[in-house]
């Protein structure tokens, strides 16, 4: 939430308008308004009240007083400081953020055209346009604008320039016054404004406001509120007629003079020189400041611009109304103005720019202390909110890894499991499936046999028999060659013997073979260490033995 505080300084009071602005909701807090008191001549300070020294010790005269120096009177406060610090203690907590504006006749105000396809351009062309529009020394001069309107290709920008030393003056003016504001905005040129936070002025108009003041009046034109002219004459109220006057005779004497005169040509001619400008004939008239409450204030300025004038419609405050008079309401026309600025998101005149821009202080921190933690947790839970979703976008993700993983480890590894782990060490493993491939194959019992027969043995297979048998028996393989003799065939026996995978070697008899060379027959169970038969039968060769023993004792 931020708190906008409009000040209006006047020769006679301080007012002030609070504006508290919320992400959604803008509301019309308070008005204020604090007289500047005349400085009162501080009282001499009571001499003490002490007893003469002849009194309290007899016999002794008095020593001559010394000479003290006269003490300095103090300074009076200044009455605007004082009345400003009353304002803003009236309007905190928390501090307001303030908006000041420097008067209209500190500043020149033109109205100018450019071709639209500048208007990216335009900080750096307004130096140049306004070299031979302005008297000030273009080194030494801030230049601002605000776009009026784009219509047919054309840009129509309120440009204003102000010599810098004034700007400073003003700024240093206002230090010393404790005010600090974070803009400061131009003259009558500030009352576009009040197109926020009162509807009837943001329509298309064009709409006349005349704002009254002791000393100077402000008049601005709108349309679709923005300003399309703006200017500040040097005249005001009490210089046209005199206060205590203005309340009694008619209503054609409370203005006359030369400077009511000045004060009503100025207003033709504003009025006439936005004419020239083809601007439309204004809607209406509003008028507000000071001494409103006189009906024939109004009333002569209608008289004078020729168009019935109305009252400014300045709306009370929310959401409790304050019940104040609407003649009272519109003397804060211009604080309520300078504080709706901050309303608008279009660009407006604010002469804090460059050298002069407001140095923000941890009080505009504390000051929107609650939007930043309502930012904060926006931000937090839309963090917890997206941390959220994609977990749960991973362990979704998770999950059907896992499924995946267990049925490739139940079909490829003979075991079903969700853990990586535990597949890692099945793969490593083989995996709890036993192996469908036999871990001795004919080929290694050939490749045995090879290697059993000594190379120094001239040996000639005659018949050469290998089965491996299945799950319920174990193999055996049978051989039968021809060698020279007996200590040739022992041999290969015992090299036979020596495979792990052979057992029960058993040696047929010997039998002649031509050249004097002996036939010789072996046979052997193959049977790996660890792969007994699953039925524990027996192998395939003592089933053939116990069918030739039967078939012998037949």
């Amino acid at each position: 939430m931020a708190n906008l505080l409009g000040i209006e300084i006047s020769p006679d009071a301080v007012r002030g308008v609070l504006i508290r602005t919320s992400l959604r909701n803008k509301q019309i807090a308070r008005f204020e308004e604090v007289p500047i008191l005349p400085p009162s001549a501080p009282e001499p300070a009571p001499a003490p009240m002490l007893a003469p020294v002849s009194e309290a010790f007899p016999g002794t005269e008095p020593a001559p007083p010394p000479p003290s120096e006269p003490e300095a009177p103090a300074e009076p406060p200044d009455p605007i400081r004082v009345a400003l610090e009353e304002l803003v203690r009236r309007m905190s907590p928390p501090r307001p953020s303030i908006v000041a504006a420097l008067p209209g006749e500190e500043a020149s105000m033109r109205r100018i055209e450019l071709p639209a396809a500048v208007a990216k351009k335009i900080d750096e062309l307004l130096p140049i346009e306004m070299e031979a529009l302005v008297p000030f020394d273009a080194d030494e001069t801030l230049l601002d604008h605000q776009t009026i309107e784009v219509e047919n290709g054309k840009l129509h920008a309120l440009v204003v320039a102000v010599p810098k030393t004034r700007i400073r003056g003003y700024l240093d003016q206002l230090a010393a016054w404790r005010v600090d504001p974070i803009e400061l905005a131009v003259g009558a040129a500030a009352l576009d404004g009040l197109a926020q936070v009162v509807p009837a002025l943001a329509t298309e108009g064009p709409h006349v406001i005349v704002h009254l003041g002791a000393r100077r009046t402000d008049v601005c034109i709108l349309r679709h509120g923005t300003t399309a002219l703006a200017r500040t004459i040097s005249a005001g109220v009490d210089d046209a007629g005199d206060a205590a006057f203005a309340t009694s005779g008619g209503a054609g004497s409370a203005f006359s003079g030369s400077l009511a005169e000045r004060l009503a040509r100025e207003l033709r001619q504003t009025l006439a020189a936005w004419r020239m400008q083809g601007g439309a004939p204004p809607v209406a008239i509003h008028v507000s400041g000071h001494r409103v409450h006189d009906e024939r204030v109004p009333q002569w300025i209608g008289a004078v611009l020729g168009q019935p004038v109305e009252l400014l419609a300045i709306p009370d405050t929310q959401p409790v109304p304050t019940g104040i008079e609407p003649v009272v309401r519109a003397r804060y026309a211009l604080a309520l103005a300078l504080a709706a600025r901050g309303l608008g998101k279009a660009k407006r005149l604010d002469l804090r720019k460059g050298e002069f821009v407001a140095r923000r202080t941890t009080g505009v921190v504390r000051q929107h202390a609650p939007l930043f933690a309502a930012c904060a947790a926006a931000i937090v839970c839309a963090f917890l909110f997206s941390t959220y979703a994609r977990w749960s976008v991973l362990d979704s993700r998770r999950e059907a890894l896992e499924a995946q993983l267990a049925q490739v480890t139940r079909d490829r590894l003979g075991e079903e499991t969700r853990s990586t782990t535990r597949a890692r060490t099945l793969l490593e493993s083989g995996g709890s499936r036993s192996d469908p491939m036999p871990r001795f194959t004919a080929y290694d019992a050939l490749a045995a046999i090879s290697a059993a027969i000594p190379t120094d043995v001239t040996h000639d297979v005659q018949r050469l028999h290998i089965d491996l048998g299945d799950d319920r028996s174990g193999g055996h393989f049978e051989l039968a060659g021809i060698v020279r003799s007996i200590e040739d065939r022992d041999r290969i026996a015992q090299a036979l013997g020596q495979v792990e995978c052979f057992r029960e070697l058993e040696l047929g008899p010997l039998t002649q073979a031509p050249n004097d060379r002996r036939l010789y027959r072996v046979e052997a169970d193959i049977l790996c260490p660890g792969d007994e038969p699953a039925g524990g039968g027996p192998t395939k060769r003592g089933r053939s033995g116990r069918s030739r023993a039967a078939e012998g004792e037949q």
